[in-house]
């Protein structure tokens, strides 16, 4: 878990270098976005805007959002070999990784060519998808959530 912690935290400083481009900080994206509801977010929004990646099913998205969560918790090498497809434990991740290169791969080809020079690689998109998309869909959900209850800051640290 510290590691997984670790990863996340390595994002949000990632994210500052973007933050200007994205209109999110990195302090919004921490008060609004955990790291395990930023995984939960990012493999509903997988079965939501991605029917390819199959039917949703409430027990295989468990799976898939436990083994997210154990990849991101891992050394980069160790996620580096998943994400390329070796071999690996997982049950649910090798073939939805496989089916997210698909996508990404059609999605980095349909951005625009400042964005592809921005992002440079198909991997590195991936990285994005996977991490730094569903942060931002995190964090805008909960920040219209908590505006809309009025809550203060101790309270939105509450509900995280």
């Amino acid at each position: 878990m510290r590691r997984f912690l670790m990863h996340f935290l390595s994002l949000l400083l990632s994210l500052n270098m973007i933050s200007n481009v994205i209109g999110i900080t990195p302090k919004e994206l921490y008060k609004y976005a955990g790291p395990i509801a930023a995984t939960e977010t990012l493999v509903e929004y997988l079965y939501t805007d991605y029917p390819s990646m199959g039917p949703y099913d409430k027990i295989e998205a468990m799976e898939f959002t436990k083994e997210l969560i154990d990849l991101f918790s891992k050394s980069s090498e160790d996620q580096n070999e998943v994400l390329a497809g070796f071999p690996s434990k997982y049950k649910v991740l090798p073939g939805k990784i496989k089916e997210l290169r698909k996508i990404v791969k059609k999605e980095f080809a349909a951005l625009s060519t400042e964005d592809r020079e921005f992002l440079k690689t198909e991997s590195t998109y991936l990285l994005y998808f996977l991490t730094v998309n569903p942060v931002i869909r995190l964090t805008e959900k909960r920040k219209k959530e908590c505006e809309k209850k009025g809550l203060n800051d101790e309270e939105i640290d509450e509900e995280k």
